[in-house]
């Protein structure tokens, strides 16, 4: 008799136990879902205030424009010239090693890889394999 009391009390012990290591981790659970909400408004709230300075600075920008659209217009000639520097700007690179990874990335893009796998093949960016493509192409 003794010996079931004994047993049950270790066994109500364990059951205590169990439930208060329980009830500490939902409460953990609940705070953490409380942060995250917290976190979700706060990036809202980013996001938001980042948007309408975009829009404010897009606003400027079209005014801008607006401005100098009536204030005058590029003649032809002067946006000939702006074009023919630009042109002169996308020639090969100086350095040989730049151009030989230009060469490379070419090779590469008209064997018909992807961007990603000639970044993988030469050990660079992608973004930098897609500028590199892009600004010479």
């Amino acid at each position: 008799m003794v010996l079931v009391l004994i047993v049950s009390m270790m066994v109500n012990l364990a059951a205590i136990l169990a439930i208060i290591i329980l009830y500490l981790r939902q409460n953990r659970l609940f705070q953490m879902e409380e942060n995250m909400h917290a976190n979700t408004e706060n990036i809202e709230n980013l996001l938001t205030a980042f948007l309408v300075e975009m829009k404010e600075d897009n606003g400027r920008l079209k005014a801008a424009l607006v401005e100098k659209a009536d204030v005058g217009q590029i003649s032809k000639e002067e946006g000939a010239a702006a074009l023919s520097a630009e042109e002169k700007e996308r020639v090969l690179p100086e350095n040989s090693r730049e151009n030989f990874l230009l060469l490379q990335a070419l090779r590469l893009k008209g064997q018909g890889n992807t961007v990603e796998q000639i970044a993988k093949v030469m050990g660079r960016g992608k973004t930098e394999i897609e500028l590199l493509i892009k600004m010479n192409e």
